[in-house]
């Protein structure tokens, strides 16, 4: 009898160390599907494809907004003043004391009825990596269809590699594909570049 419940014992033995050993040998095959990228795969394809985008917002001489911003900015002149040293905090790459200076200027729910400082804002916490945050405002502002918005593909670009940094490579893929069939052809081909590397 012991020698029958030996045997079985090493047959099971064999048997359950031949099944890890198969699921190691395959573990990085599986892992070249989309369900198991690598993260640091997301994040260089990040870090190559991201670039800052400067302010074109505010007029540094004059404290206006350019012409395509007016119609909608509502701004008195300290909060344009402040508004501007944040925006140039932004661009010279001190982020968090620009977060602190748009906050100064607005909070975030009067910054969502200023979208284009609202866009810029989202663009700080991005540089902040403040990923899930960026998702959140920059659908936001998708959503709220402003026809007329200077910096729709830019933010559709952002936004994808903003899902891209997170893993979502659904939400990236489905946004690089509107992207391939934007009128600036500079946008379709980082679209169509980035969607053959993923």
């Amino acid at each position: 009898m012991k020698t029958k419940e030996r045997k079985n014992w090493f047959f099971y033995s064999t048997a359950q160390n031949a099944v890890y050993l198969l699921v190691l040998a395959l573990f990085p095959l599986l892992c070249l599907s989309t369900a198991c990228s690598s993260g640091k795969e997301y994040d260089a394809l990040y870090e190559t494809w991201y670039e800052h985008f400067p302010n074109n917002y505010m007029n540094t001489s004059t404290y206006e907004p350019y012409s395509f911003h007016a119609k909608r900015d509502s701004l008195t002149l300290l909060q344009r003043k402040t508004l501007l040293h944040s925006l140039s905090a932004y661009d010279d790459e001190f982020y968090s004391l620009a977060h602190e200076g748009f906050l100064k200027v607005l909070d975030e729910e009067q910054m969502k009825e200023q979208p284009e400082i609202f866009f810029f804002y989202t663009l700080n916490l991005q540089e902040m990596n403040s990923f899930q945050k960026v998702i959140e405002n920059f659908n936001y502002l998708l959503q709220a269809s402003i026809s007329d918005f200077p910096y729709y593909d830019e933010l559709r670009w952002k936004l994808a590699l903003s899902y891209l940094k997170t893993r979502d490579k659904k939400n990236a893929v489905r946004l690089l594909n509107e992207l391939k069939s934007s009128p600036q052809y500079s946008y379709q081909t980082k679209a169509e570049a980035l969607l053959q590397e993923l």
